[in-house]
């Protein structure tokens, strides 16, 4: 039972918001955009509400984290470049799905959702979201550097599904669901408390691994790796830039290689090797220099060409080249 003054303390640092009480559908959708700024960061709506569109949202801020409980009907947004730019820090935020279907596009593929599913996203990527039917959710965010500090490796799971009915997920969702139902009930201070138990349960539960799709990430990976070695002669080459293409932070960049005991420079570095190599193989045929060959797989210094060469295949790549004229 909670005493007046948490009650107070609670009821002050709490919003709510209901669809019903905005007299035009214009209204809905302004307000509507406003609340989720307030409670989910900056997201851009889809410019067509349903005439019948009906949502209702309750959040708290406590401390350095949002805690929102959320319904709506059908609608869809976004979050670019633009809306990543304007949020002050980063979350990792945990989205707990309680019921209905939704579906996110992040690092450019399609993620579907269903009812007990859970999710962690990066506010640094951009991403849409499509709900085409009526849900219900929480969704808790994290400051990223608190969930880092508390577990180093989240970032290799962001864009992981995590079932709810297996091992660890299932006591997961329902410490959100209880969350959620307690949004309203809880002081800042006790709410403040609980996050130390959250962070145990989450980090327990991406450790056990148990009812996690990582296929997500999976296919991410692929798809950055057929990027990469399409632009392998491309001099400007590089992790930012990678990173920025599919739209994520270099961090979780790093995380994607890290998984596959390499980084993304020393993938880079293997397969430009590999193709140099190769190149200096059928140089007899193709009649191509060293130095054409070093430009082709973006080396612009012959000297380091020839030096990291050497490293890999243990000799100069005019000696190696002399074995095959």
């Amino acid at each position: 039972m909670l005493n007046r003054d948490a009650i107070i303390d609670a009821q002050s640092s709490a919003s709510h918001w209901n669809s019903a009480s905005e007299p035009s559908l214009r209204d809905r959708h302004e307000r509507w955009s406003e609340m989720l700024h307030t409670s989910h960061l900056p997201w851009a709506i889809g410019k067509t509400l349903d005439e019948d569109f009906q949502a209702e949202l309750s959040f708290r801020s406590f401390g350095a984290y949002r805690l929102a409980q959320c319904s709506c009907s059908r609608v869809d947004g976004f979050r670019s470049m633009s809306e990543v730019a304007g949020t002050d820090k980063a979350y990792l935020t945990l989205l707990y799905l309680q019921e209905g279907r939704e579906q996110l596009t992040a690092e450019g593929r399609e993620i579907s959702l269903n009812a007990g599913d859970l999710i962690l996203w990066d506010s640094t990527q951009k991403m849409r979201f499509r709900v085409p039917e009526n849900i219900s959710k929480v969704s808790l965010l994290i400051p990223e550097e608190t969930l880092i500090s508390h577990f180093p490796q989240a970032h290799n799971y962001i864009g992981a599904i995590i079932r709810q009915n297996a091992g660890m997920g299932a006591i997961l969702g329902a410490h959100m669901r209880a969350l959620g139902l307690q949004i309203n009930e809880l002081s800042d201070a006790q709410l403040s408390s609980v996050m130390d138990v959250t962070l145990d349960l989450l980090a327990t539960t991406l450790r056990s691994e148990y009812g996690i799709d990582r296929s997500v990430q999976q296919a991410t990976l692929s798809r950055i790796r057929e990027y990469v070695v399409s632009r392998l002669g491309d001099p400007d080459l590089s992790p930012a830039g990678i990173a920025q293409v599919f739209g994520i932070s270099i961090r979780h960049l790093y995380s994607l290689f890290e998984k596959q005991d390499s980084s993304v420079a020393a993938w880079i570095k293997v397969q430009r090797m590999d193709r140099a190599r190769h190149d200096l193989m059928q140089a007899g045929l193709s009649g191509k220099s060293v130095t054409e060959i070093a430009l082709d797989w973006g080396y612009q210094d012959l000297s380091h060409f020839s030096k990291t060469f050497k490293q890999a295949f243990g000799l100069a790549p005019r000696e190696f080249l002399r074995q095959y004229r």
